[in-house]
């Protein structure tokens, strides 16, 4: 009987550094795994919210008697209640419980700093893979140099098309400045 792996869980060390089990126990939890973020930056998150209430604030509001609008008898109560919402996100940040050991954290910063390693995502399925730098510098060189499969451009097109994206998103008012 084929015993099915979680890929989520599975990872491959293929470099040569030899992983501690609180590396591997991290490296498990995989690459989408969230980490808490320590440090709440309160004026960020208050700036977020201030932006979202300009860019509805710009928006036409129409009148209707649904529930959602019921609520909300002016826009004045509907920014208030925004003020109150990103507050009590704030605290709910400072509230949060780590997801990780001291352990694992040491570990994420031994891992970080180590710079004779990279750390990816496997081509298919969430597996975690380790390489030596060396190594996975020498499989992206041989896959560029593949004959067919990438052309050299004439000209550096990501400021045109960043441009481009960014004027669409302008005239859907969804990019605000």
């Amino acid at each position: 009987m084929v015993e099915k792996t979680n890929t989520a869980d599975a990872f491959f060390n293929l470099s040569s550094r030899v992983l501690s089990p609180t590396e591997e126990t991290l490296l498990r939890k995989g690459l989408k795994f969230g980490i808490k973020n320590n440090k709440v930056d309160q004026y960020e998150i208050l700036a977020r919210f201030e932006d979202l209430a300009q860019s509805l604030d710009r928006m036409e509001i129409a009148e209707k008697d649904d529930e959602l609008r019921a609520n909300l008898n002016s826009k004045n109560a509907f920014f208030q209640q925004l003020q109150i919402m990103s507050n009590e996100f704030i605290e709910l940040s400072k509230k949060s419980l780590d997801n990780l050991t001291d352990e694992e954290h040491k570990a994420l910063k031994d891992l970080a700093n180590d710079k004779s390693i990279i750390i990816s995502k496997a081509d298919k399925g969430n597996a975690v893979v380790i390489q030596d730098v060396d190594t996975y510098r020498n499989k992206v060189s041989e896959i560029l140099k593949t004959t067919g499969k990438f052309k050299t451009l004439k000209k550096y097109l990501t400021k045109t098309r960043e441009a481009s994206l960014q004027k669409y998103l302008k005239f859907k008012n969804i990019l605000y400045y």
